[in-house]
């Protein structure tokens, strides 16, 4: 840490959502919510997403603010993210077990590629000219 490298500490914080996004592919909580006898682990589960969002989000907040507020708040946490401090409160169990998450707008949606790829080819033909076009523009050169 004798450097300030925001890209590498943006990488550090992506990779441990990545670990969080497998950890949910991993234990899939979709199926256990199904099954009664599985309550507990799902339990603990659900903690460990929530732990991992929060910590996230104090990660994130000096790079995005406002999007950070947005998932604190969804959270149900009252405490000011801004007074937040690292040596402090980003540390594991620092949620209390049993709190309610606020449903809330998508914060992050999916982009559809396709859509995307659709709306740009849109774009992009609608800046081109036929060649017939190219030959009645009146093109001049001149010294400024």
């Amino acid at each position: 840490m004798n450097k300030l490298s925001l890209s590498s500490a943006l990488e550090t914080i992506w990779q441990f959502i990545r670990r969080t996004n497998k950890y949910i592919d991993q234990t899939e909580p979709w199926i256990l919510g199904r099954d009664n006898s599985q309550k507990e682990r799902l339990s603990t589960i659900l903690y460990n997403l929530a732990e991992s969002i929060r910590l996230s989000t104090i990660l994130i907040y000096p790079f995005m603010p406002v999007k950070a507020k947005e998932i604190w708040e969804q959270l149900g946490l009252e405490s000011d993210l801004e007074k937040i401090k690292l040596d402090e409160d980003a540390s594991w169990r620092k949620l209390k077990p049993g709190i309610l998450v606020k449903p809330g707008k998508i914060i992050f949606p999916r982009i559809d590629t396709k859509e995307k790829e659709q709306r740009k080819v849109k774009e992009d033909k609608s800046n081109i000219i036929s060649y017939d076009e190219f030959k009645k523009i009146d093109l001049r050169v001149g010294k400024v």
